[in-house]
């Protein structure tokens, strides 16, 4: 998969390079949203903590289906237990996602990979689902 580097506009607000921010800047980027306005959402979800630090998936999963996505699981515990390889073979790449891979959520828009690090690991990365809009 292509990869570009992207921080969801992080750096329009914050001068930090290496924070566990990912859950903002997915969620920023698959819904064309603001990173600051995107960051306040995602801190009242998790309770008024700061989520630079990474947000509990409970948490996550709550805001992103009262913002309208569902959840595709690709780890089917007889067929697929520990989840397909993220590539093109096994995402939808004509559409915007946010993908779940282990203690990471990353967009991915028309088939790219919108991170600050090539997150599909050149498309060897396990996914283990992807959250697609409700339609």
């Amino acid at each position: 998969m292509r990869w570009v580097y992207d921080t969801g506009g992080r750096e329009k607000y914050y001068k930090a390079v290496h924070v566990g921010d990912c859950v903002v800047r997915a969620i920023a980027i698959a819904n064309s949203l603001d990173y600051k306005f995107t960051y306040k959402i995602v801190k009242i979800y998790n309770g008024g903590e700061t989520p630079r630090n990474g947000v509990w998936e409970y948490i996550y999963k709550e805001l992103l289906r009262d913002m309208g996505w569902k959840y595709v699981n690709l780890c089917d515990r007889k067929l697929e237990p520990k989840g397909l390889l993220m590539n093109e073979d096994n995402l939808p790449c004509d559409k915007t996602i946010i993908c779940s891979i282990e203690k990471h959520l990353v967009a991915v828009v028309d088939g790219v990979v919108h991170d600050t690090f090539d997150s599909s690991h050149k498309g060897t990365q396990l996914l283990r689902g992807y959250w697609v809009r409700k339609e």
